[in-house]
C-alpha cells in the first residue's frame, strides 16, 4: 500500500465488442475515455474520437487495430475485425 493513500493504477477493466463486427463496435469500461482510435492495417488512422460507441459499417473488411486511452492515464490496444 502506498504511504499517500494513492493506489498506482496500471490496469482498466474493460471489453470491446462485438468483435468480429460489420457494425457498431462497443466499448464496456468503468472508466471514462479520453481518446480513442482505429488504424488501418496500411496504418492510416481511419476514427478518432471518444465514444464508447464506433459505427464502422463503412470500413473496408479486415484488420483494424484500437487504441483507447482512458482518463486515468492508462492505454490499452485492442485488435477488431469488421466482417
Amino acid at each position: 500500500a502506498n504511504p499517500l493513500g494513492i493506489e498506482d493504477v496500471t490496469f482498466v477493466d474493460y471489453s470491446v465488442f462485438p468483435n468480429p463486427t460489420s457494425e457498431l463496435l462497443t466499448i464496456d469500461a468503468r472508466e471514462t475515455i479520453k481518446n480513442c482510435s482505429i488504424v488501418n492495417s496500411m496504418g492510416q488512422k481511419v476514427y478518432e474520437g471518444n465514444q464508447n460507441q464506433i459505427n464502422i459499417a463503412n470500413f473496408s473488411k479486415g484488420l483494424y487495430v484500437l487504441q483507447i486511452e482512458f482518463e486515468n492515464g492508462i492505454k490499452v490496444t485492442e485488435k477488431i475485425v469488421k466482417e
